[in-house]
């Protein structure tokens, strides 16, 4: 690893495509047709991952705001935020889409935000007319899936990288109430260094973007900070008080084994393994893939099965006899073939390890 991720030199991560300007402009315009706008915050980072340009382009309509992914978060800073939030006049909601917690409190919640225009509908002879509501925030923090659970179908393409809701999308909650969907928006310049971090620790910043070595250096630093029981028993660390970031990564990596030629800590492998550790715990497998049947619309496809389970795609794993062949014989699954469950097998396990692996085309 180079010199200057040791000496956890300065990062200034910037990202502002061409298609954020055409996106901010767009929900500019969008704002004056709904009743209020939801911003959904990434609960690991509240402030981190709140756009500040959103206050203005919002004006005075009504606000809520969207703790997501609280699964992933300190419940007592979760807490805390929550009631920040309030203390300044937003409805907040905590949810968490892989288990739908919270989301059954979305509606209620929503019709008690607009109980007044609700009430004006009504003295105008209007019940039932539905109220519409903006949901805005950052790349990849989970606005997609959070109106799928919502809506209980599938609305919004959702899927673990910045980027992917590229055109605004209208998605019917029920009678009463209508969604609209927008592209992640960042702001064009990250004023403090630690938000950009920050952002780029939960994934809403691409990858290709960063010093992913020095990325890490921060991240093990801060978490050794906070939560220093947590990573002993994760990592098997026993540092010296001053240990730096860079310290604690290379000793990850040597007790994870990660070594390369002469000894040499691997510190690239263990880097993206704490990056993944840090963004995402639990992650999906999609089992038993039958090509054809999902070109037919038979059975579900493997975005279905992100947007209902909320979770980061490890692998696919194709329909292969050799499974069932190897489970009868009480054998490991063999195969040449490059396109067998034993090579899914294989890749999964190479990308639990660190590795950048291509998933495997069915």
């Amino acid at each position: 690893m180079k010199q200057e991720a040791n000496s956890e030199a300065a990062m200034n991560i910037q990202w502002y495509p061409g298609h954020m300007t055409k996106t901010r402009r767009m929900i500019e315009a969008d704002v004056k047709l709904v009743d209020a706008v939801c911003e959904i915050l990434d609960a690991r980072i509240p402030l981190a991952s709140r756009n500040p340009d959103i206050d203005a382009i919002c004006g005075t309509k009504p606000r809520m705001i969207i703790l997501n992914r609280i699964d992933m978060a300190d419940p007592a800073m979760t807490k805390r935020w929550a009631e920040h939030f309030r203390a300044k006049g937003y409805s907040v909601l905590q949810t968490d889409c892989k288990t739908k917690k919270g989301i059954s409190g979305f509606v209620p919640a929503v019709r008690e935000l607009l109980a007044e225009k609700l009430a004006r509908y009504a003295e105008k002879g209007q019940v039932g007319r539905p109220l519409k509501l903006m949901i805005v925030g950052i790349p990849n923090v989970g606005k997609s899936t959070f109106i799928n659970q919502v809506a209980g179908r599938k609305g919004a393409k959702a899927e673990n990288r910045p980027g992917v809701t590229r055109g605004k999308q209208w998605v019917t909650v029920d009678s009463g109430l209508l969604l609209l969907d927008t592209p992640g928006i960042l702001w064009p310049k990250f004023d403090d260094e630690e938000v950009g971090r920050r952002l780029a620790y939960t994934g809403a910043v691409k990858d290709d973007v960063l010093d992913v070595e020095t990325l890490a250096c921060h991240l093990a630093a801060m978490l050794w900070a906070r939560y220093p029981e947590a990573m002993r028993a994760r990592y098997k660390l026993d540092p010296p008080e001053d240990a730096s970031g860079y310290d604690l990564l290379t000793e990850a990596g040597r007790r994870r084994g990660f070594l390369l030629a002469r000894g040499e800590i691997d510190t690239e492998r263990m880097a993206r393994v704490l990056e993944d550790d840090g963004v995402m715990q639990v992650r999906l497998v999609v089992n038993r893939i039958r090509r054809r049947l999902i070109r037919r619309g038979a059975i579900g496809t493997v975005d279905d099965a992100m947007d209902a389970t909320g979770l980061c795609l490890l692998g696919i794993v194709p329909e292969d006899e050799a499974v069932s062949v190897a489970a009868g014989a009480g054998k490991p699954v063999q195969s040449d073939k490059a396109r067998s469950a034993a090579a899914a097998y294989q890749n999964i396990a190479r990308r639990l390890h660190g590795e950048e692996v291509p998933l495997m085309r069915l």
